[in-house]
């Protein structure tokens, strides 16, 4: 799992050329854990259609990467429910880039006509807001991890830094492979970066009083 904009696409994409990793054979999100509606099946019937995600599957290691799982805690406990021995991965990037990069594709996708800072100061003022807009609450991921951390154990949970993916990508897979002990290390090469990510002024304008609130967050669930 991971925040949204932080990398994950990118990481399925690695993993996906690993002969020991099994990833669903059409689609990055499945959104299962996340469906309230298959979640009221019976239990057979839904681990049925998850499954069969995974029908090709030669991997030893069977996989998915949501996002969205991160954002509630019921889809924690859903995902401990299936697995209490379950790996997590979660994959994130600085606050405000993160912010940032959602509000810009939502924007791309004509969801989104508020300008940059318009929509984080409408944020600011009701955190609680549709996911596909919550640019400053899907970045706090003290919050997140700390309803993670009471379902599984810190040393079933790998983070993985977007910038480090980009900038180092081998050096990361190469740790995330140690923390899958079944999958064999030698077959990564070097990858190309991805581009780097273009701030405009807005974004720069707003990013340190942005900083400053996701520190605060930070610290006040520290206490």
């Amino acid at each position: 799992m991971g925040a949204q904009k932080a990398g994950t696409t990118a990481l399925d994409a690695y993993l996906r050329l690993c002969p020991d990793v099994a990833l669903p054979h059409r689609s990055k999100e499945l959104h299962f854990f996340d469906n309230n509606d298959l979640m009221a099946k019976s239990v057979w019937l839904r681990e049925a259609f998850y499954h069969y995600n995974f029908r090709n599957a030669k991997g030893n290691i069977w996989g998915e990467i949501t996002p969205r799982y991160m954002t509630q805690e019921e889809y924690i406990r859903r995902i401990y429910d299936y697995n209490n021995e379950a790996k997590i991965s979660v994959c994130l990037r600085e606050p405000v880039e993160r912010a940032y990069s959602q509000w810009n594709m939502e924007r791309q996708r004509g969801r989104e006509t508020r300008g940059f800072a318009d929509a984080i100061e409408e944020n600011f003022l009701q955190l609680k807001v549709a996911q596909e807009k919550a640019y400053i609450e899907r970045s706090l991921y003290a919050k997140q991890i700390e309803v993670i951390l009471k379902y599984f154990e810190r040393s079933s949970i790998y983070f993985i830094n977007q910038e480090a993916l980009r900038r180092e990508p081998q050096r990361v897979l190469d740790s995330l492979l140690y923390f899958y002990p079944l999958i064999e290390f030698q077959f990564f090469q070097k990858f190309v970066s991805t581009k780097e990510l273009t701030k405009n002024h807005l974004m720069k304008k707003y990013e340190m009083s942005l900083s400053i609130f996701f520190m605060r967050m930070w610290l006040s669930l520290r206490k």
